[in-house]
This record gives structure tokens, C-alpha cells and sequence, in this order.
């Protein structure tokens, strides 16, 4: 496997002309129909497979073995036998042709074809298809995602991209030694080209692109803005951005949570909301565009839904009416406008942390987990229900807090920042008392406690936080009595600024 190497993307939107944009239009669904058809074969291919007696007999007795193993803990013998297995399923896979290259191979001879419509594409544009395809099979071979959670792309999206593997053939750009262009944008063949202008770019993105090592690949990407079809090209170069921030100096402990997030540093201690503030007027207009959406699609489509309200199996619906077109369009502009917030929020928050850090430590949040259904179910003691299984699945939709750590470790990697991930099972800081030097289990809904008799009172997320940060080699070090005086008068400060918010139930 090709080691990877570190990347960042310029994008630049793009003026085209009426026949490339035509010629680009093409090439959307035609790469939309290439996805398709490889798609709608692996399928075809996995359900064959899985009804293979052979298949069903290797997979139970590899299940069987793993269960022992999990049981067992040690066992050299099982772990042997269960690789074997592991080989086995491997081979009958492609056997089936179920991988990456035999799904390339298929595109490649359907583009050899005479009057083949995926001639418009080059490919290597084939072979990324096929690799997207791929690794949405892969979910579904190894049951991480149900076979008929699986979607095809529709001719209708109103948002679109292809892009290219190696920026030497097909869709590519080059240098311009014209006056005033910068690249020159080759669309599948040299005949088909647009001169990317000079004054696209910005003078950060311009010195971005002197300091790459070289041009990876490139990609276009469609966007309906307000009803308007507008074109990003999306520069893929290696190595690193020009930095905007310089790094600061110092330790930095982070306690991230699912829509918040707590730091401490030697020169400040926050708890920041990941959510922007008008959050929950966007959410209730968005709510409102989906009941008039839903109302629309259920007069239109009364054959398709069953008499207790329910969408009938395996119908399909009509195309949604001009008003519902609208209704639709209203909810891709909410939905826009509140990523673009949150994203300026949280890039915001991630150039004053780096400002201040040398060293960067912050606990590991399992989202994946987070986002999982409850296994125990609770009853009401009022009404006699269950609760809901639902957890914190609309919370990190929200506040997308993976999306915060890797443009953190981004950044810090870029800066030349030590960025650590402090596994919280071992060194647990929400429980550990370092005046007592033991670990006390709270509740959740303990958010200040007091350290000792004398009423040291200190905020739960904002002290993980300080913990966080004298971590080193999964123990705590010997400095944290010395600087805790400082981080207390600091805590103390912020917490007297604070004024009423949606991070109210954080700071009681």
C-alpha cells in the first residue's frame, strides 16, 4: 500500500462557460450512471454470495470462534484458526468479485465498449467510482450497514462532484504562462479546457499553492446555491497550508464534550458551545419546512402510505410538485446557513486554542458509541412507558464535535503542534481529586463539586480539562498543586463573566 502523505485543498469557484458547463453536466450523470451500475452488480454479486451455503457455513463457524476467543481472552490455537477463516471468507470474496479491482475492471471494459457513453470519462475518474463504490460495499460485507440502507445517486441531486486520481491525465489543470491565468482546467480531453483566472484566488490560497510540493489531483464539485448552479474547483496539493496563526507556547488540556468543549491553557479557561447561538431558530423553521414538505408529499402520493399512516414497502413516489421544489429548496438553504456557522464557530475556536499551545492534550470521545441506541430499557414510573432508546444522536449532529478534533489535529500537524489523545479509562479526570489523590465517582448532573472540607469548589468540565493537561505517559505529573491556584483565580473569573446562555446547566 502507498504510504499517504499530508494534503490540504484550495477551492476556488469557478466561471464557465455555456458548453463547458454543458460538458460538465454530461459528466455528472454519467458518473452518476457508472456509480449505479457498479453499485447495482456488487449488490447483485453480495446477495449470491451470502446465499451460498459455503459462505453461511465459513461465517457461523468464524462467529463461533470468535465468541470462544472473546470468552477465553487467550487463546494462540483460536486466533490461528480464526485468521484461516478470515482467509477463507477473503478468497471467496474474490472469487465473487467483490473487491476494489474487479469492480474497476468491469468499468474499464464497459468504457472499451464501442459507443459506450462512459468514453466521456477518463480511467482513472473510473477507478475512483469504483473505489467509492467499494468502500460503501465494504460497510455493508462486514454488516456495518444494512443492505437496504444502501442508496443510489439520483440524476436529480442538486449537488454533484467527479474528481481524478493523478493530475497527469484526464480532468486536470497546468500551469498558465498566459497573462492574467494562473491554470489552465482540461475537462476528460485537452479540446475541452477553461482558463482559470488570476484573480480567483486569494493571496493566502496563492501563497498556499507556491508552498505545495505538487498538485495531487483535482475535483469539481456542483453546488445549487439559492436555486443557482455555481462551480468549485478543488485543488488537492501536498504537504502543508500557509500557516494564519503562529503556535503559542505552553500546554493545553482539552475536555471535549458532545456539544461542548472545555480548555484550559497558562493564559485562558473556557467551557465554548459548539452549537451556534441562534441554533434553535433554525431548527424550528427547519422542523416547520419538513411537516409542509411531508403534507405535500402525502397529498400527492395517497396510494403509497397505509391506512394507519405508515409508507407502503417498496413503492415510489412521484416527483415532488413546483411548490414542494421550493419548500425543499427553503430547507437546503437552513440547513446550509446553520454548517457554515458552526463551521466558522468552530475554526474560530481551533486558531485561538492553537495560539496558545506547544503541546496539545485532549481526552478521546467515543462519538461512535455516543451515537448508539440505549441496550437497557427504562420505564416511566409516571405513565408506565419505556423511555426513548434515542441518546445524543441529534446533540453531535448539532455540534459535529469529530469535525472539531480533526481540523484541531489538522491544525496542530500543520503548526508543528504535539497533539496527544489522553485515553480516559486509565487516567479517568472526571473522577480524580488530586488534593486526595484518589478518584470519586459523581453523577451527571454534578457539574461543580467541592475538592476538600474548606469548599474548594471547582466546575466539573473545566477542571477535567486542567487534569487533561498534566497527563504525560498515562500518569499525572508533580506540578499540578503548584499551578492549580492559578488555573482556580482563572476558572473563578470566567465563571463570574458568564452570562445567561445555552451553557447555563454546564456552569451550575
Amino acid at each position: 500500500m502507498r504510504a499517504s502523505t499530508p494534503s490540504f485543498v484550495v477551492s476556488v469557484k469557478v466561471h464557465l462557460p455555456k458548453q463547458i458547463e454543458n460538458h460538465l453536466e454530461k459528466s455528472f450523470n454519467i458518473a452518476n450512471s457508472a456509480y449505479n451500475e457498479a453499485l447495482g452488480l456488487s449488490l447483485r454479486r453480495l446477495k449470491a454470495m451470502r446465499a451460498n451455503p459455503r459462505y453461511q457455513e465459513l461465517l457461523e463457524t468464524r462467529r463461533s470462534i470468535s465468541e470462544s476467543i472473546e470468552r477465553l481472552k487467550k487463546s494462540k490455537g483460536l486466533a490461528w484458526q480464526l485468521k484461516l477463516y478470515d482467509k477463507a471468507l477473503s478468497n471467496l470474496r474474490l472469487a465473487y468479485g467483490l473487491s476494489e479491482f474487479s469492480l474497476s475492471k468491469y468499468l474499464t471494459n464497459r468504457r472499451n465498449e464501442p459507443n459506450s457513453p462512459y468514453q466521456h470519462l477518463s480511467s482513472t475518474e473510473l477507478q475512483v467510482i469504483a473505489k467509492e463504490v467499494y468502500q460503501t460495499l465494504e460497510k455493508v460485507i462486514f454488516y456495518k450497514v444494512k443492505l437496504h440502507k444502501v442508496r443510489f445517486r439520483s440524476k436529480y441531486g442538486l449537488n454533484a462532484s467527479f474528481r481524478n486520481k493523478v493530475n497527469s491525465a484526464g480532468t486536470r489543470i497546468v500551469p498558465s504562462e498566459k497573462v492574467g491565468v494562473a491554470y489552465i482546467l482540461f475537462i476528460h480531453k485537452k479540446r475541452t479546457f477553461v482558463d482559470i483566472s488570476t484573480k480567483a484566488f486569494n493571496e493566502y490560497q496563492q501563497l498556499s499553492l507556491l508552498r505545495a510540493k505538487k498538485i495531487k489531483y483535482v475535483q469539481i464539485v456542483r453546488k445549487t446555491i439559492r436555486g443557482k448552479r455555481m462551480y468549485y474547483l478543488q485543488i488537492v496539493c501536498e504537504g502543508y497550508p500557509l500557516a494564519k496563526v503562529v503556535k503559542g507556547d505552553g500546554v493545553v488540556g482539552i475536555d471535549p464534550g458532545v456539544s461542548t468543549v472545555a480548555y484550559v491553557s497558562n493564559d485562558e479557561v473556557a467551557l465554548v458551545d459548539l452549537v451556534p447561538e441562534n441554533v434553535t431558530t433554525r431548527e424550528k423553521l427547519i422542523k416547520s419546512l419538513d411537516r409542509r414538505i411531508e403534507r405535500s408529499r402525502r397529498v400527492n402520493n395517497p396510494d403509497c402510505y397505509h391506512s394507519n399512516s405508515k409508507v407502503k414497502r417498496g413503492v415510489r413516489f412521484k416527483r415532488p410538485t413546483k411548490r414542494a421544489k421550493r419548500l425543499i429548496l427553503r430547507r437546503r438553504k437552513a440547513y446550509r446557513s446553520l454548517t457554515e456557522e458552526r463551521l466558522k464557530l468552530q475554526g474560530e475556536l481551533v486558531s485561538r486554542i492553537v495560539s496558545q499551545a506547544s503541546i496539545i492534550r485532549m481526552e478521546n470521545l467515543n462519538v461512535k458509541g455516543l451515537q448508539k441506541r440505549s441496550k437497557d430499557i427504562r420505564i416511566n414510573p409516571t405513565t408506565n412507558r419505556p423511555y426513548s432508546k434515542k441518546r445524543f444522536g441529534k446533540a453531535i449532529l448539532k455540534a459535529a464535535p469529530s469535525y472539531f478534533r480533526e481540523a484541531l489535529k489538522t491544525r496542530a500537524n500543520t503548526l508543528g503542534i504535539e497533539f496527544e489523545i489522553i485515553n480516559p479509562q486509565k487516567t479517568k479526570p472526571s473522577q480524580y481529586n488530586h488534593l486526595t489523590e484518589s478518584f470519586e465517582k459523581k453523577t451527571l448532573s454534578t457539574r461543580i463539586f467541592d475538592l476538600s472540607d474548606e469548599w474548594i469548589g471547582v466546575q466539573r468540565d473545566l477542571y477535567s480539562a486542567f487534569l487533561i493537561g498534566h497527563i504525560e505517559n498515562g500518569r499525572y505529573d508533580q506540578t499540578i498543586s503548584q499551578e492549580f491556584p492559578n488555573f482556580y483565580l482563572k476558572m473563578k473569573e470566567f465563571l463570574a463573566k458568564q452570562k445567561p446562555s445555552r451553557l447555563d446547566w454546564y456552569l451550575k
